[in-house]
């Protein structure tokens, strides 16, 4: 998730947590740079990801994140600031772009890459909005 201070990434991560039925209150990773939660019965779990403090993308390295991307493939990675570290990224991902226009109004841009998210995302604009 790309967006400003305060745009509502982890507003938005807190409701992709509530979707995947987690209960425990979604705090910013700021600090801890990854937070996991659930499972909750059969769906994935969440790991919660934050780029913010990271000063190289060299940094994200350290980090072991190809277990959250690749050996854990069953869990949803949501990352903020995902653009100081995006070569480092799987290539194939969903980007959602917050945008602010107003105090409590935000406009989101979803960008598919790769087959999977391409049907997915269309999947959404189907049951979403007729398309």
């Amino acid at each position: 998730m790309e967006g400003t201070l305060g745009a509502g990434k982890t507003t938005f991560a807190q409701g992709v947590g509530q979707g995947l039925g987690i209960e425990d209150p979604i705090i910013s990773p700021t600090f801890t740079l990854i937070r996991e939660y659930g499972p909750v019965g059969d769906r994935p779990p969440l790991y919660h990801i934050d780029f913010y403090r990271l000063e190289h993308p060299a940094e994200v390295q350290t980090l072991g994140l190809d277990d959250y991307f690749y050996s854990y493939s069953n869990g949803v990675c949501v990352i903020e600031w995902p653009e100081r570290a995006e070569e480092l990224l799987p290539e194939n991902r969903l980007w959602v772009e917050i945008n602010t226009i107003g105090e409590m109004k935000r406009s989101l841009l979803i960008r598919a890459e790769g087959d999977g998210y391409r049907a997915l995302l269309q999947e959404f604009r189907r049951i979403t909005y007729g398309l």
